[in-house]
């Protein structure tokens, strides 16, 4: 019985690694695979914390206020790409462990303004419209034409939920050329999302003190 119960749970540990490991070198690929078609060039580590999840899952969890973080983007966007090198670096420093990450291309709304008139040219996702409603407080105004139409997910967002509250960045430098990104530009991104990720974060370390 003892060692049927081990076997068990080697097979659970084995089922999850492997699943964790195949969200890591997926993302890694679908990412650097965009590096020909775009200026911001990214390299991703194979043994990066991203986990993907669906809109209805992260709905669940945002509901339940679970401690998590959070990563929207999709892989053509260079505002995404500007960032998510630093995002799984500062992960790795401060040992946050899942990042899970949406892809939101898809699944948004589009609204135009037509005669003065707001319409939706395309529908949200149910799970993404659920997003919009739990999140409503913490998102910017989606604005078309100098008029607000909604609230929106931009691209990239970094989301946490520490201690039952709900903060977010974009983990985006103040002054970002994407003509001209200079490393200055790139590590103002990074301290951006270190100082962001590190607050509240429970048994986090500092790259200047160690753990």
């Amino acid at each position: 019985m003892y060692m049927k119960k081990v076997i068990l749970i080697l097979i659970s540990l084995f089922l999850i690694t492997g699943c964790r490991r195949t969200d890591s070198i997926l993302f890694k690929e679908i990412f650097e695979k965009e590096n020909y078609n775009n200026s911001i060039e990214v390299s991703i580590p194979s043994d990066n914390p991203i986990v993907y999840i669906t809109e209805d899952e992260l709905a669940s969890k945002i509901e339940k206020m679970e401690d998590i973080t959070i990563f929207f983007g999709y892989p053509k966007s260079k505002e995404t790409r500007s960032m998510v090198e630093n995002l799984i670096l500062v992960s790795k420093e401060l040992k946050i462990d899942p990042i899970y990450y949406l892809d939101i291309l898809e699944i948004r709304d589009e609204k135009q303004i037509e005669n003065g008139e707001v319409k939706t040219i395309k529908n949200g996702t149910e799970g993404y419209n659920k997003l919009l409603e739990l999140l409503n407080d913490s998102l910017k105004d989606y604005i078309v034409e100098n008029q607000v139409v909604g609230k929106r997910i931009y691209a990239p967002t970094i989301l946490k939920i520490r201690n039952k509250e709900i903060s977010i960045t974009n983990g985006l430098s103040e002054t970002i050329d994407y003509n001209n990104y200079t490393s200055d530009m790139k590590k103002e991104s990074y301290d951006i999302i270190y100082n962001f990720l590190k607050e509240n974060q429970p048994n986090s370390c500092d790259i200047t003190e160690g753990c």
